[in-house]
């Protein structure tokens, strides 16, 4: 006869170091600011917007802040290791507001590889490229269902 608590206590054993290890572990870093990025000591370069506001489906969204880190990973629930390659990796992101669900269906062309997206989370755009960014990032808003809007916005770097 099959012992439940037996079975049980096996599950949590095996849930456990899984938990103590952390769900994220390998999973690729975005920072949500430019003070969380250079906490980490990944950032390298601000870039600025074309325009400060865009709109999707009504929305109107505010461009926070645009920049530029060497690519991470996490390593568990506080850990995080930056790639090895200082060239290998880099994340270009931008945090917009509001913070809303509808961020996440908001995508984001790019003009000259159209291979080339910006993700998206609740709070930020992000594209990971390798090689070194351009000076000028330029990126057009695609609606829902993949067709391209008249709407560009280009990011322009800092100088140093």
């Amino acid at each position: 006869m099959l012992n439940l608590f037996a079975l049980g206590r096996y599950a949590l054993l095996g849930f456990v170091p899984l938990l103590l290890a952390g769900c994220n572990d390998g999973a690729l870093g975005i920072s949500g600011s430019v003070a969380e990025s250079r906490q980490r000591q990944v950032f390298l370069r601000h870039y600025t917007p074309s325009v400060s506001t865009f709109t999707f489906a009504g929305v109107p969204y505010r461009i926070q802040e645009c920049w530029v880190e060497q690519t991470w990973t996490h390593r568990g629930w506080n850990k995080m290791v930056i790639d090895p390659d200082k060239y290998a990796g880099y994340n270009f992101v931008v945090r917009v507001t509001p913070s809303t669900d509808q961020l996440w269906g908001i995508r984001f062309q790019s003009v000259t590889m159209q291979s080339q997206h910006l993700s998206s989370t609740a709070s930020s755009l992000w594209s990971t490229t390798y090689g070194v960014p351009p000076d000028t990032l330029a990126y057009r808003l695609m609606l829902s269902d993949s067709t391209p809007t008249n709407q560009v916005i280009r990011f322009y770097k800092h100088a140093r």
